[in-house]
């Protein structure tokens, strides 16, 4: 008997298996999903029912297993509501704050795959009448209804999101002057937002749709203009629905109408040439050379108006930005929204002085900087210094900006003692240089020989280039012959020098290219994403030419010796100089004749060169060298005499007419016949590289005899075998 018990059990046991109910996984959050309409429960309003999945927080369920009871389980929506049957019927489901007693409980039966939802307050089941979105869900159906079995899947919740960039505070907006701009971070409605705005105010847009807010991750601007009386105080409303009918207003932005606001500079005491504004590459607040901009411009507005508590928003004029500590620092301040780390007391460090303190109402420290030059950053964690001559630099002095006038500031990189040498009957050569402040006509008057393509800048010019002026010089004298370049302003050429440049000119240059030990196809050129100095594919563009030339520098009695040893490194047609980064130890950049642009090249075997900085006192390299190239450049190697191993310190030197040898002169001769390339002259075990127009290698073959066939679509390439490139037209 014991044998056909055994089996009976393992039968019994496998039917249970087979027939299990499904059990929900403690935590995790499930759609619903009905298998008539392959849509998911959800919500409309308080009406449970089915819909397309639009992962709302109301289409998310997690099982709650009800204390005491088999496969029993309350329904709990991401928006914290309870699935409940109605107490005043026996048939409408709602969602509801809290559980209902046994008109919350529900009893799965059934696999996974295939569940019914049965309801313990009266044994019935949950199903829809009908299977469209929106269709309700009741709880008062037979065990069979088609449309009341269920399986679940994995729900992905995105939020209902809706933020304002600036809160707490009224939004000023001065009448008929500059809009206010505001950002509306969005995400996770489905019908478009929409703005009310009060008789006097208006935005540039007043409708968001939901995949706007997707395109733009989220983010979109508004600019809000007035037009109202002086004083008008408002509110603009956002909201879904059509106003006045089904209207949902879930935020508010209150607005006021102000006179146009006096501008500030705000200087330090410790260089009055600066003043605050924004950093060039960063943003965040720094000393800058005052030339006027709004963003070196502030509105001083007092937290609590009426009192005098000397506490202030120090606005930015560019976009009406609040200078602040940055919350998540101890001394970091940056350009953000108003809050309390926004709040400023002005404090001046004697009766009637011009020169005040600003202390941070969060940090109880004071504003300062680390440093007196352009783009010294700002910190708020200093303790006062009475000496503006000594760092921390914590003094300021605040002037009404009309009022002030802007120094004249002219600046060019390229020191007194330099030639600019102009290759004789050859390109031009730019000179650039710096203004601000300039309220007359800038003239550039060359001497005889010389000539310039512009030869001067009114201030409305010089205002558009952004005070960045490029002037070209050329020259048609014999080498040798030199000149001068005389910089004046006023209403005639010479009347107030500025700059006096001193003009050579000379014999064109020959031109390198600088390849890399480790890498046959890639040459010195300028990264395209910032152009800064990288390894690049060889395209012979006039970025990988250099001219290398020797630096005639002086340098202290020391280091005179050195002077027969130090190299410009200079691009071709712009004239920059591959310099060390002045902020750091380790990067490159094109610069000015500096300290940082001088280079040994110390020859070693094999025609290789290392070059070696004056400055870093090491080797010039990269990281890595990647085929299609982009790899930067970095003067902190030790050199290493094996391109194979990094860093990659090895560099040839080849001169331009060597190293791109024209097609008449090439061994080498592609064939068309038909549509098929081949290449003629080729020899066994060499790279044939083939590049699009674009500079991307797009075919790489090994040549295994004299001849190579060459499968390309119709387009322009350049193929390169060794040093040799030939161009095809296909």
């Amino acid at each position: 008997m014991k044998k056909p018990l055994l089996l009976l059990l393992l039968l019994l046991v496998g039917i249970y298996q087979v027939q299990a109910t499904f059990v929900p996984t403690p935590g995790a959050k499930y759609n619903i999903v009905q298998h008539a309409s392959k849509r998911v429960i959800g919500a409309d309003g308080t009406q449970p029912c089915v819909q397309d999945v639009n992962n709302r927080p109301n289409q998310s369920f997690e099982f709650v297993a009800v204390s005491g009871l088999t496969d029993t389980y309350y329904l709990v929506n991401e928006d914290g509501n309870y699935l409940n049957k109605l107490s005043t019927n026996a048939w409408t489901t709602v969602f509801e704050a809290a559980p209902n007693g046994q008109n919350s409980e529900w009893v799965v039966v059934g696999e996974q795959d295939t569940f019914r939802l049965q309801l313990t307050v009266n044994s019935l089941y949950m199903a829809s009448d009908e299977t469209g979105t929106g269709s309700a869900l009741y709880c008062d159906k037979s065990a069979d209804h088609e449309r009341g079995t269920f399986t679940v899947q994995e729900a992905v919740v995105v939020y209902e999101i809706f933020d304002l960039s600036i809160r707490n505070v009224r939004v000023q907006i001065e009448k008929d002057h500059k809009p206010y701009p505001i950002t509306i971070t969005c995400s996770g409605f489905w019908d478009p937002v929409k703005v009310l705005t009060p008789e006097g105010y208006t935005v540039s847009k007043s409708v968001f749709t939901p995949e706007e807010f997707e395109e733009n991750k989220g983010k979109m601007g508004m600019e809000i203009s007035s037009s109202a009386p002086v004083g008008d105080t408002s509110t603009i409303y956002f909201y879904i629905g059509e106003y006045g009918v089904d209207e949902i207003i879930f935020d508010s932005l209150q607005v006021a109408t102000v006179e146009k606001q006096p501008r500030h500079f705000i200087k330090n005491n410790g260089n009055p040439l600066l003043v605050i504004g924004s950093h060039a590459e960063s943003g965040a607040p720094a000393l800058t050379t005052n030339e006027g901009k709004p963003s070196q411009q502030f509105i001083l507005r007092p937290v609590n108006p009426g009192l005098v508590d000397s506490l202030y928003y120090i606005i930015q004029d560019e976009g009406y930005r609040y200078m602040r500590k940055v919350p998540s620092s101890g001394w970091s301040v940056d350009f953000g929204t108003a809050s309390q780390e926004a709040i400023w007391k002005i404090s001046p460090i004697s009766e009637n002085s011009d020169t005040v303190g600003l202390i941070n109402t969060v940090t109880k420290k004071y504003l300062g900087a680390d440093g007196l030059g352009a783009e010294s950053n700002l910190y708020d964690d200093k303790a006062w210094v009475e000496n503006p001559k000594t760092a921390p630099y914590t003094q300021w002095v605040i002037k009404e900006a009309s009022q002030e006038a802007i120094p004249e500031i002219y600046e060019q990189p390229i020191g007194l003692g330099f030639n600019l040498e102009i290759e004789s009957n050859y390109q031009s050569y730019p000179f650039r240089f710096k203004t601000s402040g300039i309220k007359e006509t800038i003239h550039i008057v060359p001497t005889t020989g010389f000539t310039v393509d512009k030869s001067s800048f009114t201030p409305e010019e010089v205002k558009a280039l952004e005070g960045k002026v490029t002037v070209r010089i050329s020259t048609k004298l014999e080498s040798g012959m030199d000149g001068n370049l005389y910089v004046s302003k006023g209403a005639t050429a010479g009347e107030t020098m500025l700059d006096t440049v001193n003009l050579l000119s000379v014999s064109v240059h020959p031109r390198f290219q600088i390849l890399n030990g480790a890498s046959e196809t890639l040459v010195l050129g300028s990264h395209p994403d910032d152009s800064n100095p990288a390894l690049t594919i060889n395209k012979d563009t006039i970025t990988q030419l250099f001219i290398v030339c020797k630096a005639d520098v002086q340098l202290p009695d020391s280091l005179s010796s050195l002077t027969d040893s130090l190299y410009f490194i200079v691009q071709d047609g712009d004239y920059r100089m591959l310099a060390k980064d002045a902020a750091n130890y380790w990067g490159t950049l094109w610069g000015v004749p500096s300290n940082e642009a001088l280079w040994f090249l110390h020859p070693q075997d094999g025609g290789i060169y290392n070059i070696v900085n004056f400055v870093s006192g090491n080797s010039l390299g990269c990281d890595a060298i990647s085929e299609l190239g982009g790899d930067y450049l970095y003067c902190d190697k030790i050199f290493t005499p094996a391109p194979t191993a990094k860093p990659f310190c090895e560099w040839k030197l080849v001169s331009h007419a060597l190293g791109m040898p024209a097609v008449s002169s090439s061994k080498l001769v592609i064939t068309n016949n038909a549509g098929q390339l081949t290449l003629h002259g080729t020899k066994t075990g060499e790279r044939v590289l083939v590049y699009n127009l674009s500079g991307r290698c797009v075919r790489q073959l090994t040549a295994a005899s004299s001849e190579t066939a060459l499968n390309l679509t119709p387009g322009f390439y350049l193929v390169k075998v060794n040093n040799t490139v030939l161009k095809v037209v296909l």
